[in-house]
C-alpha cells in the first residue's frame, strides 16, 4: 500500500484554482488474483477536513468530485473499451513511477515488485476506483458518523462526517495501536453495509473488455452485497438485408482464427487480415525515460516562462510520439506571437525546440519536439478502431492518425454530416504524405472487399510509389499518369454519378446507402479517386485544371450521396497549382510538414503546419477544428503481407 499527496502531482489533475480544488491523498495497493494471477490496482481518492460544524461538508465532496471527474476522464472512459490505448498506458506509467516514488509497504520480494510493475506499464492490469471525503466535525453533537454516497460518473464515493467522540476514539486507537480499524469494526457495526471500509463497489477492467460493478469482500458477516454489472462494450452490429452478405460474414466469422478474437478487436476484418493483425499487434507503451522526459520538458517550458516574466499555470502535460503536449490555462500574456518571440531564446537557455502552438477554449498549447521519435505501427490503429459499417455493410470510416491530445484514432469519414466528402492532403519532401497515402488505401482495402470498393489512382510519377499496393483487388484499372487519360477518368466518375442519381430516383432511395439496402442483388460499389501530384499534372499540361474544375464543381455537390469521394495530393499548395475553385471543393484538410507559413495557410486555411515534425506529423482539419496527430506506419515488407492477407479473402493468390 501507497500513501502520495496529490498536491505533488497536481499538473496532472489540473492545478488548483477557488473553482477546481482537488483531493488531498492518493491511496494504491497492489493485490494479485488467486485465480488467475492477474495484478490487481486499487485506486482510494481522499479529501479530509477538520472543521468545527458541517458548514464545508458539501465543498469536501465538491474537491473530491473535481479528482475523480479527472479519473473518469482519462479512465473511466476507457474502462469498457481496449486496455491498451496510448493515453491510458500513459496512466498506468505514471502509476507506476508514483509507487516507486513512494514509500510504499509492499509485502513480497524485489522480484515480486518488479513483476509487478512490469505488468502495471504495460496494461495487464486489473483497476478498481473509490473516493471518500472524510469530514471531522469537532463540535458536531453526534454520536455516530453520518455516511453517504454519491457517485461520479461509473465511480462510487462516499463522505463520512465525524463527531467528536468518533474523533477521539480514532485518535486514540492509532495513539495505541498504530490504525483505527479495530475501533471503526466495533463501533460502526451497526451500519456496516453502509461504511465504505465494509462494502465498497469497484470499477474493473476483465479480459473481455467488460466493465463490472462488484461488491469487495471486506463486508462483516451478514451484510449484503449487491453487485451489479454494466452494459458489455460491444461491437456495433451492421445493419444490412443482403442474407448473401450475412452468409459470407458468418462464414468469415468461423474461419477467424482464435488469435484474432483472443486479442479484443472490435472490428469485424476478412479472416486472413484478422489473423495478421492479431500476430502483428502489440500494445504500445511510452518507456519511463520517454515519460521523465516528458515530466522535464513541461516543468523546463514553465521555468523559461518564469525567467522571461511570464506566468503560467499548467493543466497537464502528455507525451507523444513526436514529443511532448504542455497545456496550460488560457491566460492574456500567453499567444502564439509571445510564443514565437521566446522560442530562440527558450532553445538556448533551455534546450527546448518548440512546435506548434494552439489555442483552445480556456486553454493554450504548446508542443515541444524531441529529439527521439517512437513509430506508430498501423497494426494498433486497426486493433483498436471502433466497430463501424454503414448500413449496407461497407465501411468508409478510415483510420488516419493517432491523436496527440489523448492518444486516440483519427478517422477521416466522407460519409458522415460532420466530414466533407473530399479530401486535400499536403506535405512537403519528407513530411510522410506517401506513407499517409498508403495507409489510407490499405485501411480501405482491408475493411471492405473489392465488391463493395473501387479505387482509381491518377499519379503522374507512373505509381512507383505504390509498389505492391498496385495488386490490391480493389483498384479498378491500371494507374492513369496522363493528362488526357486523367480527362477522361473525371468524365467516366461524373457520368457514373448521374447514372446512380437516375436509379437513385426510379427506387426512391437517397443515397447509395438507402439504395444498397434496398437492392441487395445489385449493390453499387463506394468509388474512391486518388489523384497524386496534382502539380506535376498541372505543369505538363496547362489547361488540365481548367478541365478539371469543372467536374470537380459538379462532384462537389452530388457525389457524396452517390458514394464517390476524391482525395487530391499534392507537394506544393500554392495558390498556381491549388487556386480557390479547386480548395473550396476539398472541406477536408490533411496537412503534412510543409515549407512556409503562407503554404499552411493555403493548405489548412491557417499557420501551423510549417511547424510539424515531419515523418508523418500531421495537422487535421476535419470539421470546424484543427487536430494535430501522427500518422502510423508499416514496413515495405508488412504492407506486402497486408496485401497478401487482402488478397487471400477475396479469394486471390497472393501478390
Amino acid at each position: 500500500m501507497s500513501f502520495l499527496m496529490l498536491d505533488d502531482y497536481a499538473s496532472w489533475f489540473r492545478k488548483k484554482s477557488a473553482s477546481n480544488k482537488i483531493a488531498d491523498i492518493l491511496a494504491m495497493g497492489l493485490t494479485r488474483s488467486k485465480s488467475d494471477d492477474r495484478l490487481n490496482l486499487h485506486l482510494v481518492l481522499t479529501e479530509c477536513k477538520y472543521c468545527a460544524e458541517t458548514n464545508e461538508a458539501e465543498e469536501s465532496c465538491n474537491q473530491l468530485k473535481n479528482s475523480l471527474k479527472r479519473f473518469e476522464e482519462a479512465l473511466g472512459r476507457r474502462l469498457g473499451g481496449p486496455t491498451d490505448s496510448m493515453a491510458l498506458r500513459v496512466w498506468f506509467n505514471r502509476f507506476a513511477n508514483m509507487l516507486l516514488d513512494s514509500d510504499i509497504q509492499y509485502e513480497g520480494s524485489e522480484e515480486d515488485f518488479l513483476r509487478d510493475l512490469t505488468d502495471l506499464r504495460s496494461g495487464n492490469v486489473r483497476l478498481s476506483i473509490n473516493g471518500y471525503s472524510h469530514y471531522f466535525a469537532y463540535q458536531l453533537p453526534s454520536a455516530s458518523p453520518i455516511t453517504k454516497r454519491f457517485d461520479v460518473g461509473e465511480i462510487s464515493a462516499y463522505q463520512e462526517i465525524f463527531g467528536p467522540d468518533e474523533i477521539r476514539d480514532l485518535l486514540e486507537a492509532l495513539t495505541v495501536n498504530g490504525n483505527s480499524r479495530a475501533v471503526l469494526e466495533e463501533k460502526m457495526a451497526g451500519v456496516a453495509e453502509k461504511y465504505a471500509y465494509k462494502t465498497f463497489e469497484t470499477m474493473r477492467i476483465r479480459d473481455s473488455g467488460e466493465v463490472v460493478a462488484s461488491s469487495e469482500s471486506g463486508a462483516a458477516e451478514g451484510s449484503t452485497q449487491n453487485p451489479s454489472v454494466t452494459d458489455q462494450f460491444a461491437s456495433t452490429p451492421v445493419q444490412t438485408t443482403d442474407e448473401r452478405r450475412e452468409a459470407a460474414k458468418a462464414a468469415d466469422s468461423e474461419a477467424a482464427p482464435e488469435a484474432a478474437e483472443a486479442s479484443g478487436m472490435q472490428f469485424a476484418y476478412g479472416p486472413h487480415v484478422s489473423s495478421l493483425i492479431a500476430s502483428r499487434w502489440k500494445p504500445m507503451n511510452y518507456s519511463e525515460e520517454r515519460i521523465r522526459w516528458a515530466d522535464a520538458a513541461a516543468e523546463n517550458l514553465r521555468l523559461g516562462f518564469a525567467e522571461n516574466s511570464i506566468t503560467v499555470r499548467e493543466i497537464k502535460h502528455v507525451p507523444t510520439p513526436n514529443g511532448c503536449l504542455v497545456i496550460f490555462q488560457g491566460a492574456a500574456n500567453l499567444g502564439q506571437k509571445v510564443v514565437a518571440n521566446l522560442s530562440e531564446i527558450l532553445l538556448m537557455t533551455r534546450g527546448l525546440e518548440l512546435g506548434f502552438t494552439e489555442a483552445a477554449k480556456g486553454e493554450f498549447r504548446i508542443f515541444i519536439k524531441s529529439e527521439e521519435r517512437e513509430t506508430v505501427p498501423l497494426w494498433n490503429l486497426w486493433h483498436d478502431r471502433m466497430a463501424s459499417r454503414n448500413a449496407d455493410g461497407t465501411n468508409t470510416s478510415l483510420c488516419i492518425a493517432l491523436k496527440e491530445l489523448d492518444g486516440g484514432i483519427l478517422y477521416l469519414d466522407p460519409n458522415s454530416m460532420y466530414n466533407d466528402p473530399h479530401t486535400l492532403v499536403a506535405g512537403g519532401t519528407g513530411s510522410g504524405k506517401s506513407v499517409l497515402m498508403k495507409s489510407l488505401l490499405l485501411d480501405i482495402a482491408v475493411t471492405n472487399r473489392p465488391d463493395q470498393t473501387r479505387i482509381r489512382i491518377i499519379d503522374p510519377k507512373k505509381g512507383v510509389d505504390y509498389g505492391v499496393l498496385r495488386q490490391l483487388p480493389h483498384i479498378d484499372g491500371p494507374i492513369v499518369d496522363e493528362p488526357e487519360d486523367a480527362i477522361a477518368v473525371f468524365a467516366e466518375v461524373t457520368a457514373e454519378m448521374e447514372r446512380r442519381y437516375k436509379l437513385f430516383a426510379e427506387s426512391e432511395a437517397e443515397n447509395l446507402i438507402d439504395y444498397n439496402t434496398m437492392h441487395p442483388e445489385s449493390m453499387l460499389p463506394v468509388i474512391w479517386l486518388f489523384h497524386d501530384e496534382l502539380a506535376n499534372m498541372v505543369v505538363t499540361d496547362k489547361s488540365y485544371l481548367d478541365e478539371v474544375s469543372g467536374y470537380m464543381k459538379s462532384l462537389a455537390t452530388k457525389a457524396r450521396a452517390a458514394g464517390i469521394y476524391l482525395v487530391f495530393f499534392t507537394e506544393r499548395p500554392d495558390k498556381d497549382v491549388m487556386p480557390m475553385q479547386v480548395r473550396d471543393n476539398l472541406g477536408n484538410r490533411l496537412a503534412l510538414k510543409l515549407p512556409t507559413e503562407a503554404s499552411s495557410k493555403i493548405a489548412l486555411g491557417v499557420s501551423g503546419a510549417e511547424f510539424l515534425a515531419g515523418h508523418g506529423h500531421l495537422a487535421a482539419k476535419i470539421g470546424n477544428h484543427v487536430v494535430y496527430a501522427q500518422c502510423p506506419f508499416l514496413s515495405k515488407e508488412e504492407i506486402a503481407e497486408v496485401v497478401t492477407a487482402v488478397r487471400r479473402d477475396a479469394g486471390l493468390g497472393p501478390a
